[in-house]
């Protein structure tokens, strides 16, 4: 009889192939050499999970680290208050989990699958052989971790203007991935969430921002469907997010 996480591989639309193409080709190792990225794809195990299932909690034994091939995690701090909101998503081409690889400790924050989930992980002791063997491509595991810095500071700086409308238009993005980017494609960019957990990223309540995005799919801005959230017009939202701040 086929275990879980086979039958739920077999479900999955993606193959192995398929997977390491997609990790490739986009976020952090897109721009890594190839000797290292195909080093690290692998030493990939494929692991699907359910939407709504745990990766690991705050506070777990160190451990490996994770590349999204498909679907979305929601990534939630461990250093804030208890029941903190998800400060971030993460979609294809996201990694993280790189706290234990630098400090041997414990985890600090908690990764959930929001969606169905396809994640490459590669195991912290494999992980740390590669690097004993090539101590040069730590550069490349801090190009990663600034990027991580990167995303921790957007975060914050959106979080610090008083406009509501400035806020939401901001988050929408950066879940997104086009916070300060197009996407390749162009055209409309789907997010996994919904109302309810954008209203807690944003720091904004659930009667605040549904007028928000009422007025964002109004203008033809947004469009809202069932736990997802269509950006239609990126460039008019960066111009929202990034306007001079006010307190509305």
């Amino acid at each position: 009889m086929l275990d879980k996480r086979t039958r739920l591989w077999q479900n999955s639309a993606m193959n192995t192939a398929q997977a390491r193409r997609r990790l490739s080709d986009h976020g952090w190792l897109a721009a890594m050499p190839q000797e290292f990225r195909l080093a690290l794809l692998d030493r990939c195990e494929w692991q699907p999970f359910k939407a709504g299932e745990t990766i690991y909690l705050a506070g777990d034994s160190p451990g490996g680290i994770y590349g999204v091939c498909e679907g979305a995690l929601a990534m939630t701090s461990g250093l804030g208050a208890p029941l903190s909101p998800v400060a971030h998503v993460g979609g294809p081409g996201t990694w993280t989990g790189f706290g234990p690889l630098l400090t041997g400790q414990p985890r600090r924050g908690t990764l959930q699958a929001l969606t169905p989930l396809l994640a490459a992980h590669v195991p912290l002791r494999p992980l740390q052989i590669l690097l004993q063997d090539h101590p040069e491509w730590w550069r490349h595991i801090a190009q990663e971790m600034l990027m991580e810095f990167d995303t921790a500071t957007t975060v914050i700086g959106d979080l610090l203007t008083r406009s509501g409308p400035r806020r939401c238009a901001a988050t929408l993005l950066r879940v997104a991935g086009c916070r300060r980017q197009d996407t390749p494609a162009g055209g409309p960019v789907q997010t996994q969430v919904s109302q309810q957990m954008l209203a807690e990223m944003a720091n904004l309540s659930r009667s605040r921002i549904s007028p928000i995005l009422a007025d964002f799919s109004k203008r033809g801005l947004t469009r809202l469907e069932y736990r997802t959230i269509w950006l239609l017009d990126v460039p008019a939202l960066r111009a929202i997010a990034d306007a001079d701040d006010d307190d509305r």
